[in-house]
């Protein structure tokens, strides 16, 4: 519980910066706003980026062009090697999702790695919340869980609502670090729970939101729906926080923290700030001109001869 208070005793910061006059210059805003790349950096100078890229459909993934930009400014500011990771979901080989969205080629433009989790053996790693072990990659035990101090660790998920979870940000992205026979199960009642868990395990260092679209009525908006359900929102949400990253996305599409049980759960932890009345919201007028009121709930509109 005292952790928890002194958590909520200390204001976190997170930006927004608009899209519309570039991405790399709105990459850069972020970053400089919390001293700049090269100060985030750790002692090894490697970063390792976990996308978003649940599968190839269109808008459920990272965009492409916000992951360049990432890996460009990093390279700029003087980051050795550059690790691009990533589990897709069940019936997905990460690789051939890499392929077909694009992410192949930027790394091979760039110079980043791109490391598919799902070719990498597992290592057991207890939950204290659900009281069970899961398999994570071993891969992400080495990098980020032994060596955790060594290595800079970015989430960079995609703005989404989400059917099972409500929202779908910085804390459920790590749910991607996850070999998919501890996924699969748990998709019920206890799956805040296991996303809060695994955010004690495993916190990264920055989450950087694209939040160039968000979707509503869920995370697989179908092409049939996708003018209902695909919503132009024009920027980058970051901050050093994760946890008040994800308030601060949920706010913007409409949910408060109590929505979304795996953030109230991360709060009660006392890792990261989860009021949002204690996190200053840097250029809070782009917060308040396109906050958004969406919902998780699936649009039950099918095309009439279906």
């Amino acid at each position: 519980m005292k952790k928890a208070k002194d958590a909520d005793r200390k204001k976190a910061r997170v930006i927004l910066a608009d899209t519309k006059p570039g991405i790399a210059g709105a990459v850069r805003e972020v970053f400089e706003r919390f001293g700049g790349g090269s100060a985030l950096l750790r002692a090894s100078h490697d970063v390792y980026l976990k996308v978003n890229a649940v599968g190839s459909e269109a808008y459920v993934y990272t965009d492409p062009e916000v992951l360049r930009e990432t890996i460009r400014y990093f390279k700029q500011c003087g980051a050795r090697d550059i690790y691009v990771i990533e589990n897709c979901t069940q019936a997905n080989f990460t690789r051939l999702v890499f392929h077909s969205i694009g992410y192949t080629r930027i790394c091979r433009e760039t110079g980043a790695v791109p490391v598919y989790l799902d070719e990498t053996g597992g290592v057991p790693v207890f939950l204290e919340g659900i009281e069970e072990f899961i398999d994570i990659s071993d891969f992400v035990y080495e990098r980020l869980i032994e060596r955790r101090a060594e290595n800079f660790y970015l989430s960079l998920p995609k703005l989404k609502t989400h059917s099972m979870s409500q929202i779908t940000l910085s804390i459920k992205n790590q749910f991607g670090l996850v070999h998919q026979k501890s996924r699969i199960a748990d998709h019920n009642y206890r799956i805040h729970q296991k996303f809060a868990d695994i955010y004690r395990v495993i916190r990264p260092d920055f989450a950087l939101v694209d939040g160039l679209i968000a979707t509503d009525h869920g995370h697989y908006p179908s092409a049939y729906n996708a003018p209902k359900c695909v919503v132009p929102m024009d920027l980058l949400i970051g901050g050093d926080d994760p946890l008040a990253v994800d308030v601060v996305g949920a706010a913007l599409m409409g949910f408060g923290i109590r929505d979304v049980p795996h953030l109230n759960l991360s709060r009660a932890t006392g890792i990261g700030q989860g009021d949002i009345a204690r996190i200053d919201i840097i250029n809070k007028k782009l917060f308040d001109e396109r906050k958004k009121d969406l919902t998780c709930n699936l649009l039950d509109d099918f095309p009439p001869d279906l």
